[in-house]
């Protein structure tokens, strides 16, 4: 009989645990389908932004600035490399993917004066016990935050002793169910193409303030656009994988709880054959 009251709480804890990851699931799929619909509009302001700091820095290509466009063939003393993690687990190995591959990859290219910028809780509480230095963290990333986040972390970059450049780490959906782990460069800047066809300035255009600040102002929100749309694709990758890891274990849930009920049953009958056995044979 204890061993029958054993398995039926066994069998009320993985019940419990299927409509856990039930739940987690729909809401993984809910939030998935609503930052890939913020990225639709932010595809549409990159693309704007990308058309209009090309056609203001064809007309100035006399300008650089030292963080942005750098001189050629100058050589990196400080490189940030900006590591994007998640925000909650139960994603499968969202993390340990990204974190192999920046350990991986930091080793081939021995970077000079390293310095992090980390951004989610997985990926603060992971680096925070290696001997990197961490110049900011960003515990906290959601849609709501990334752009405040993303424009704290171009000032910071802005700070910091030159010249340097900024590379960043994170996940991207390579497809729904597989997601890739990348770097992308973000500092220097590289002159974006117009995508419009319409888009060359015929006549060079009127500045009514400097040149200079119009084209700082502009480059600096191409920079946070980027980082913005980064942080975007690393939210979309976190929710398919937690999606994947939810959906695969209610599935595991469900058949493990079959294989319980159906030893239940068989012992119960086994227990009652028993008892009747038992019960006839002492008449």
């Amino acid at each position: 009989m204890s061993k029958l009251i054993q398995m039926r709480q066994r069998i009320k804890a993985i019940e419990t645990i299927k409509k856990i990851t039930h739940a987690m699931r729909l809401i993984s799929m809910s939030s998935h389908t609503q930052l890939r619909n913020k990225k639709t509009v932010l595809n549409e302001y990159q693309t704007a932004l990308n058309n209009l700091f090309h056609n203001l820095y064809s007309n100035t290509k006399q300008w650089h600035h030292y963080l942005f466009f750098p001189e050629q063939n100058k050589e990196f003393t400080h490189t940030i490399l900006i590591i994007i993690g998640s925000q909650k687990g139960l994603c499968g190995s969202f993390n340990t993917n990204l974190f192999t591959f920046f350990e991986k990859d930091i080793i081939q290219k021995k970077y000079k004066n390293i310095s992090l910028i980390l951004i989610g809780k997985k990926a603060t509480d992971y680096f925070q016990e290696t001997h990197y230095s961490i110049i900011q963290s960003f515990p906290t990333v959601n849609s709501k935050t990334m752009l405040s986040i993303a424009e704290e972390i171009i000032n910071k970059i802005m700070q910091q002793p030159l010249p340097l450049s900024t590379i960043v780490y994170s996940n991207t959906p390579h497809s729904f169910f597989i997601q890739k782990s990348i770097f992308s460069f973000l500092i220097p800047l590289t002159v974006p193409n117009s995508s419009a066809q319409t888009t060359s300035l015929q006549e060079k255009p009127q500045w009514e303030q400097p040149v200079a600040d119009i084209l700082l102002q502009c480059a600096q929100s191409l920079a946070i656009c980027n980082l913005q749309k980064i942080i975007l694709d690393s939210l979309i990758a976190e929710q398919a994988a937690r999606f994947v890891a939810m959906d695969s274990s209610t599935r595991n849930a469900k058949n493990v709880l079959a294989e319980m009920q159906l030893e239940y049953n068989k012992t119960r009958q086994a227990l009652i054959t028993r008892e009747l056995t038992d019960l006839s044979g002492s008449f």
